[in-house]
């Protein structure tokens, strides 16, 4: 009974699946964390952090979101072209970014002057390309439901680029960065070699001549959901990009090590959950079928699964960082704490989130979006301003932002119940 509740029959082979390489991806993260934040100190998580902050604006643009498309495209030779159309937008989104770091290197900006990030530059164009094709052809196997093929690559890649971390002690902060590199090399690379032996090159070589006709017949896509993904980056990395200002490296390294755990359980649970129900849904709706049965059974399932994770770091969170990750990070597991209510409802929202793609409702949840984040900017403005600490700070936004979280879920609920199932094909 457990079992059928928690995964239901429609989702427990690929759930399982998804789950069972993440879960292993996750012990390789959090053991090779233990090490790696005894040998490095917050300041060098904190340039890291600083650095991926950064590259989650440019991914933003960098497939033009028809990596979201690919799933729930009309037909299968639309999806192949997506997926070239995809790769044609990472090259020249790679270039621009690459002439603009340049730019901000070569003119005496007083931009990161002080921080290593700074001669990390020009690696932006690298990471931006290597996580923007992993991306489009993970969504192709998703679409074609192959999370047998795949998912061994995130253990892979949480192996790599943690053993090449430890490797590069010696290097500080930069040693961090080449193992993350590495990391999304090898991914990249296999994900494309694996897809392109099974399906032929026809998903890279699709004819150029469609392609201007294909973006036009997807372009909600990109108008909506490149929108909101700056939105969301804003509301993931604003914190960091703008914390770096008031407080010091060694705060932000705290900020980036709770994070990093705090991370764990939605790779863990909400990546597999989120993965399995866009293509569920997608073809829940194709088939006329119930949408809200499926969006109330995904959030049931996932809220009883990470129910414990806030209430044991409450509880008990900065007595676990420092005896898992040594005693300076005890002030991480305080931040950790304070946000965990915060990623509760926002692992909550996430997999069912996906819905407004599928029934072309991307401009409300654009909207709440933008609300969410003006109340972010809102709260973080007030606080600096009142010269709040870092950690009040953080309470102060994620009690606001529990609170649109379950605005946001609620309205969900209210979509998929309204929702006009399509006339099933026949």
């Amino acid at each position: 009974m457990i079992k059928k509740f928690l995964f239901g029959s429609a989702f427990a082979k690929n759930i399982f699946t998804l789950v069972s390489y993440t879960a292993l991806a996750q012990v390789i993260n959090f053991g090779f964390n233990i090490l790696l934040a005894r040998i490095y100190g917050p300041s060098a998580f904190g340039a890291l952090t600083v650095f991926t902050s950064l590259i989650s604006f440019v991914t933003v643009v960098s497939c033009g979101k028809y990596d979201v498309a690919i799933v729930a495209a009309a037909d299968k030779q639309d999806a192949e072209g997506l997926v070239s159309l995809g790769m044609w937008i990472t090259w020249l989104t790679a270039i621009a970014t690459a002439i603009a770091a340049w730019v901000v290197y070569a003119v005496p900006l007083n931009f990161y002057n002080q921080s290593a990030v700074r001669h990390w530059f020009f690696v932006i164009p690298v990471s931006l390309v290597l996580l923007s094709l992993f991306q489009l052809f993970w969504m192709w196997n998703v679409r074609e439901k192959r999370f047998n093929r795949v998912s061994f690559l995130r253990p892979l890649e949480a192996t790599v680029n943690n053993g090449v971390a430890l490797l590069l002690r010696g290097y500080e902060a930069t040693g961090l960065l080449i193992g993350t590199i590495a990391g999304q090399t090898v991914s990249a690379v296999l994900i494309m070699i694996l897809t392109i032996r099974k399906d032929g090159w026809k998903l890279v070589t699709y004819p150029v001549n469609k392609l201007t006709k294909l973006a036009a017949k997807y372009s909600e896509f990109p108008k909506i959901n490149i929108l909101q993904g700056f939105v969301d980056a804003i509301q993931m990395s604003i914190i960091v990009l703008v914390a770096s200002a008031y407080f010091s490296a060694a705060e932000i390294g705290y900020y980036g090590m709770c994070m990093r755990v705090l991370q764990v359980p939605v790779r863990l649970i909400v990546l597999p959950f989120s993965h399995v129900f866009f293509a569920e849904a997608s073809e829940t709706y194709r088939e006329g079928k119930d949408m809200y049965g499926l969006v109330k059974r995904i959030t049931l399932q996932t809220g009883a699964i990470t129910i414990a994770i806030p209430i044991i770091l409450l509880f008990a969170g900065s007595f676990l960082f420092k005896t898992i990750f040594g005693p300076q990070w005890g002030e991480a597991g305080i931040y950790a704490a304070a946000l965990s209510p915060w990623i509760f409802f926002d692992m909550l929202r996430a997999p069912i989130v996906q819905i407004a793609s599928i029934l072309g409702k991307q401009k409300i949840i654009l909207f709440l979006t933008l609300a969410s984040n003006a109340v972010l900017v809102a709260v973080i403005a007030i606080g600096l301003a009142c010269h709040v600490n870092f950690l009040i700070l953080l309470t102060l936004i994620s009690i606001t932002q529990s609170l649109v979280n379950i605005a946001m879920i609620l309205v969900i609920f209210n979509m998929a119940r309204n929702a006009t199932p399509q006339k099933p094909t026949v």
